[in-house]
Parts: structure tokens; C-alpha cells; sequence
């Protein structure tokens, strides 16, 4: 009850400060000094904020260069799992339930999936599937970019897929066939044990 008193309560006249004109232009005057002030402040915290910038990013560059190697080897080793990005995939539900039964036939040629970003790491990022020789397209690489210009508008770019003659998985009808919502259970259920389904 105290608290909603409170709340609607204003100040009394005898509590309110009293200005006389001259007084209200000197804190006018005041107040647009103190602005101007704060102003510059913020101009040195943005110029340290773009110095902190600058020096995360030199710091981000040089670690990503060193996981070059341990990427390399760990590529190597998921290259030698029958099925890996199949598995990876149609167990990732979200992703799952976008694929359909003959794209997840072209992902058993999946060999090799990296993400390149660029060497400023802000502007973007590359996707590079690698594929071995299949039944679906002539390309043994696809990749996909993703590009940030200047004005922060996004791009992308893709390699065009050379499909085999009655292969286009693009032409193909039945659009929605083999396609679960996402959150659903599929009936057929993938292992990551090769030759297990």
C-alpha cells in the first residue's frame, strides 16, 4: 500500500527547486558543455573499441592459422568413416528433416566438408564439399560462399552442379516426398557404425 502511494505521489511544490531565469541559463549553457564533453568521451571509447577490434582480429587470424594443422588431421581421420556426413546430418534433426531420400543418396559421397572463412574473417566464409565420383554430378567439389559487402549486405555465390544426364536432383518431382517436419522421427534410423543401419 506505502509503495502505490509512492508511485502516484508528486513532488510538493515546497520540495520542487526553485530556478530563477538566470539560473536556467547557466545550466542551458552548462548542460551543453557537459554534452559536448560526453560526446568526446565516446569518441575515445569508439576509437579504443575499433583498437580492441583491430587487435581481436590479428589475435583470431593467428590461432586460426594454427588450427590449420589439427583441422587437416582431423578431416583426414572423418574421411576414413564410411558414411560420416550422411550420419552427421540425418542426425542433426533440423537438417534432417530438409532432405529428402535421393539427397540423402548424394550425401553418402560426401568425403569431406570445411568452412574457409576469409582472411579479414568479418566479410565471410566459404563452405567446400568435397564429393568422390557418384552417380549424381560431374563435380567432385562444390562450394558455397558467403560474402559480407561493405554496406553489411549479404552475398552468396555457388558453384553450378554439372548433373549427370537424368540426375538433376533440382528437376526432379515428388518435391515434398521423403521429407520430414522438423522435430519428427524418420522411420529408417542411421548409425554411426558403418555398415549398421
Amino acid at each position: 500500500m506505502v509503495s502505490a502511494k509512492m508511485a502516484n505521489a508528486q513532488a510538493s511544490p515546497r520540495k520542487m527547486p526553485k530556478l530563477d531565469a538566470t539560473a536556467d541559463q547557466n545550466t542551458n549553457g552548462d548542460s551543453q558543455d557537459i554534452l559536448e564533453q560526453i560526446d568526446l568521451i565516446q569518441t575515445q571509447l569508439d576509437s579504443l573499441n575499433d583498437q580492441a577490434s583491430d587487435e581481436i582480429l590479428k589475435v583470431e587470424q593467428k590461432y586460426n592459422q594454427m588450427r590449420k594443422p589439427h583441422y587437416k588431421k582431423r578431416s583426414d581421420l572423418i574421411a576414413k568413416i564410411q558414411d560420416f556426413w550422411l550420419n552427421t546430418f540425418m542426425n542433426h534433426p533440423q537438417i534432417a528433416a530438409l532432405l529428402d531420400e535421393a539427397e540423402e543418396e548424394v550425401l553418402r559421397y560426401l568425403t569431406q566438408l570445411t568452412v574457409e572463412e576469409t582472411d579479414d574473417i568479418r566479410s565471410g566464409y566459404k563452405i567446400i564439399f568435397q564429393f568422390k565420383t557418384n552417380p549424381f554430378f560431374e563435380n567432385t567439389q562444390l562450394v558455397k560462399e558467403f560474402s559480407m559487402s561493405e554496406s553489411g549486405e549479404m552475398g552468396t555465390t555457388e558453384t553450378k552442379i554439372s548433373w549427370k544426364p537424368g540426375m538433376a536432383l533440382t528437376e526432379k518431382s515428388g518435391g515434398e516426398k521423403g521429407k520430414v517436419k522438423v522435430g519428427a522421427k524418420r522411420t529408417t534410423t542411421l548409425s554411426l557404425t558403418p555398415g549398421i543401419r
